[in-house]
């Protein structure tokens, strides 16, 4: 995250980012709240899936990959467990920068396991959200 607060919008080397996935997103609306950009950004990524599709199969193949879904599978990446955003102020345009370890896409593998939400939670759960309470 270290080339969002210069205002660099292009992905680190994964040196940089001590080998985390990232996805970037920028929008020319100046002064954005930080808040709305981050859901700008989420939506944007996420909505890869409805664009472009993964398959039934859900296993990152080249082939799915080629599609333009990287920032939607890194985000649904199973194995991806942390996460850290920043949404920085620069003078032509609101960045987000947003990284994930580990990181995911790796080729032929499952993006997640399918399965009713919350089934692999080991403790409470927001059924509604499909997600695990940390």
């Amino acid at each position: 995250m270290k080339d969002a607060s210069k205002c660099i919008f292009e992905h680190s080397t994964y040196a940089e980012r001590n080998n985390n996935g990232e996805n970037l997103f920028k929008t020319s609306i100046l002064k954005l709240d930080k808040a709305q950009a981050a859901k700008r950004a989420s939506q944007s990524w996420w909505s890869e899936l409805k664009s472009f599709g993964v398959g039934q199969a859900n296993n990152l193949t080249m082939a799915v990959f080629n599609k333009f879904v990287g920032h939607y599978t890194q985000m649904a990446w199973e194995k991806s467990y942390k996460l850290g955003c920043a949404v920085v102020h620069c003078p032509k345009m609101t960045m987000v920068n947003c990284q994930y370890s580990p990181t995911g896409n790796y080729i032929n593998q499952l993006i997640y396991t399918k399965g009713e939400p919350c089934s692999g939670c080991p403790g409470k759960c927001n059924k509604a959200e499909g997600l695990c309470n940390a």
